[in-house]
């Protein structure tokens, strides 16, 4: 399940990431996504109306952040980071995911 709800998703979110030292991009739905590489990686979905993050990987970033940029409404901001290849991206997800969950859940 991609969907990670709770006030807290997003504050643990940004733990994650520093702990982990991401090279990352932090994005505006308002702003180019067209900056955003065209390479493998994980990326994050924030809705704030909902208390909501979304987590996905992806072979190819940025043509997945425009499908979600039209099939997905209410998204203000995104996180992503690249990974070496597909394979990698989908393992950081996962991990991405359950640390979320485990964090969370304290």
């Amino acid at each position: 399940m991609n969907w990670i709800v709770g006030a807290l998703a997003a504050a643990v979110l940004y733990e994650i990431i520093k702990e982990w030292g991401w090279k990352r991009g932090y994005r505006r739905v308002d702003e180019s996504i067209d900056e955003v590489p065209e390479t493998p990686g994980v990326y994050v979905l924030h809705f704030p109306g909902l208390n909501a993050v979304y987590v996905g990987s992806s072979k190819h970033l940025r043509t997945r952040l425009k499908q979600h940029q039209r099939t997905k409404p209410g998204w203000r901001t995104f996180d992503w980071t690249t990974t070496a290849t597909e394979r990698e991206a989908r393992n950081l997800e996962r991990r991405l995911q359950r640390e979320i969950k485990r964090r969370r859940g304290k």
